[in-house]
């Protein structure tokens, strides 16, 4: 490389900075871009979970693409497992559980909650919500799948490299 003339090696050093900034622009907006829409499968799993079993709303099905169960404070015992319906064309959500989900300790308003991410008995990731309303005598656990966001994340690498 001493045989380079300084323009050459001027070149390369700043051809080498530029692919290192963009290569770290691109990690930083991927990772930005999943945290964002995990913030938002969270929200979506907290108005869901409210209206399945918030206060003062009856306990009922689970709205579509959500799997849902209730526990018992301990996060051990199934207590029930909420019926769930599919959109059409769309699986079911199949969520592969922990035997025990550890009491959630997070505050959201006056509910205890705990998110944790697992994996499905699908193939698929999903999104999962514990959550111990104020003077519950049980656990409500929301999940959804994680596919959409997994797919717009990928989608983003692939626009990147090429």
């Amino acid at each position: 490389m001493s045989s380079w003339s300084l323009r050459a090696r001027l070149l390369l050093a700043v051809v080498l900075l530029a692919t290192v900034g963009l290569a770290a622009a691109n990690v930083a907006t991927v990772a930005a871009l999943r945290g964002f829409l995990v913030d938002r499968v969270d929200r979506s799993l907290r108005d869901s979970a409210r209206a399945i079993g918030g206060p003062g709303a009856p306990v009922g099905i689970a709205t579509h693409g959500l799997a849902a169960q209730i526990r018992s404070l301990d996060g051990r015992t199934v207590v029930a497992r909420l019926p769930t319906r599919a959109l059409p064309g769309q699986p079911e959500a199949r969520p592969r559980l922990p035997e025990r989900i550890a009491p959630p300790t997070a505050r959201e308003g006056f509910e205890r909650v705990r998110y944790l991410t697992v994996d499905g008995t699908d193939g698929r990731r999903y999104r999962v919500r514990a959550s111990i309303p104020p003077d519950a005598k049980a656990m409500l656990i929301v999940a959804t799948s994680l596919a959409d966001v997994d797919s717009t994340v990928r989608k983003l690498i692939t626009i990147e490299l090429l």
